[in-house]
C-alpha cells in the first residue's frame, strides 16, 4: 500500500508547480515518515526534504525549517542523517 500508492502520490505532490501544494507536502512529511519503511525514510524521504530546503519558493523553504523538528523526531533511536544535521547547523 505505502510503496504502491502513498509514496508515488506524495512524490508527485512534492514536485507540483504550485508552491502551496509543495508547502503542504512539507507539512505532511513527518506523518509520511512515520509510516515509511526505514529504507524509504533513509533515502527517498531524505532526498525530498533536501529538495524542499532548496526550493525556489521561500514559503516552502520556511516550511522545511518549521517542520525540521517533527521530521527529525521520526528517526527515533536512529542516527540522524548528515543531510538533516547539515541543514540544522546552517539554520543557526
Amino acid at each position: 500500500m505505502f510503496l504502491g500508492c502513498i509514496l508515488p502520490v506524495f512524490k508527485k505532490l512534492c514536485n507540483d508547480q504550485i508552491w502551496g501544494v509543495r508547502r503542504q507536502a512539507v507539512e505532511v512529511l513527518p506523518e509520511i515518515c512515520k509510516i515509511a519503511p526505514d529504507d524509504v525514510k533513509n533515502e527517498a524521504l531524505l532526498d525530498v526534504f533536501k529538495k524542499f530546503t532548496k526550493d525556489q519558493s521561500k514559503w516552502v523553504k520556511q516550511a522545511a525549517t518549521e517542520f525540521l523538528g517533527p521530521f527529525i523526531a521520526c528517526y527515533k533511536g536512529l542516527e540522524p542523517s548528515p543531510v538533516i544535521l547539515d541543514f540544522y547547523s546552517q539554520m543557526v
